[in-house]
């Protein structure tokens, strides 16, 4: 199991990597620089190819690995042993408030009607302190009433940035503009809200995995055309943030189901020691 999920995150990465390099590709020569048209070229059914292989594959790891029960409870199932989590968290943290700021200094120069978009801008800062929140709390494997609230901010957040996109890009003739970006973040939002479920023992392991993995992959096929800036740095907020959910969740859960792990063989011991109990009960009479 700890092959399959070290493949998972592996393929991820690396089925990104290459779809990042063939967007980037296929903006720099499918949009006419004048217009904003596009022209049909080879690269962009390869991109399309892609997509739909690497989704594949990902289903392919979390139906290998839908054996695997993740621990009871949000604070177990995503349980962090090293500081290293935390410090991540505080860097995002630091960068989705610095990128909250440029947005909506971004705005506030260039758009006649601000509020909306100072709403986005808004959600942006709460969620890097929302998952700064949660990785404290996973670190000191805590689960106060904060914790679903704080989940719920980043699933709101994501919503909300989805409806902002599709708002300024529906009038947008050129579709391959921006499908990436509506897909990268409705994959998002269905991750956050997966993961949302362990606040409540609901979690389920499969449908988390597969889009959290998804989401990686397509937010970084849509952080190669993002614009402006700040949007970027949402975007790489999203991969991390999902990525290291994956991470942990899958570690968790595949030591959990090791045979080898303490606490499963001392589960193990304590079901039989009940058993001669019992049939010593059954022969007094």
């Amino acid at each position: 199991m700890r092959k399959i999920a070290i493949g998972l995150t592996s393929c991820t990465i690396l089925l990104a990597l290459v779809a990042g390099y063939v967007r980037k590709t296929e903006i720099d020569t499918v949009f006419d620089s004048v217009s904003g048209l596009t022209r049909l070229e080879p690269v962009t059914y390869i991109l399309a190819a892609l997509s739909v292989f690497s989704a594949l594959v990902i289903i392919f790891f979390t139906l290998k690995l839908r054996s695997c029960k993740p621990e009871p409870g949000f604070e177990k199932a995503f349980q962090i042993n090293t500081l290293f989590v935390p410090v991540i968290s505080f860097i995002l943290f630091a960068m989705m408030v610095l990128a909250a700021f440029l947005y909506y200094d971004y705005i506030r120069k260039n758009m006649d009607i601000i509020i909306a978009d100072g709403i986005l801008a808004l959600f942006a800062a709460l969620s890097g302190i929302a998952f700064l929140t949660i990785s404290i709390n996973n670190y000191r494997r805590k689960c106060g009433a904060e914790l679903p609230l704080c989940c719920f901010v980043i699933v709101i957040f994501i919503c909300y940035w989805l409806i902002m996109t599709y708002k300024q890009k529906a009038a947008n003739p050129v579709l391959l503009d921006y499908v990436y970006d509506a897909l990268a973040l409705c994959s998002s939002a269905l991750a956050a809200y997966y993961v949302t479920g362990f606040c409540y023992n609901r979690g389920s392991l499969p449908k988390t995995l597969f889009f959290t993995n998804l989401s990686v992959y397509l937010c970084l096929i849509a952080v190669i055309g993002a614009s402006p800036f700040p949007i970027k740095l949402f975007y790489v907020f999203t991969i991390v943030i999902m990525l290291l959910n994956s991470v942990t969740l899958l570690k968790n859960a595949v030591n959990g189901n090791t045979p080898g792990n303490p606490e499963s063989a001392q589960a193990d011991l304590a079901e039989p020691s009940e058993k001669p109990a019992a049939d010593a009960n059954e022969e007094e009479p």
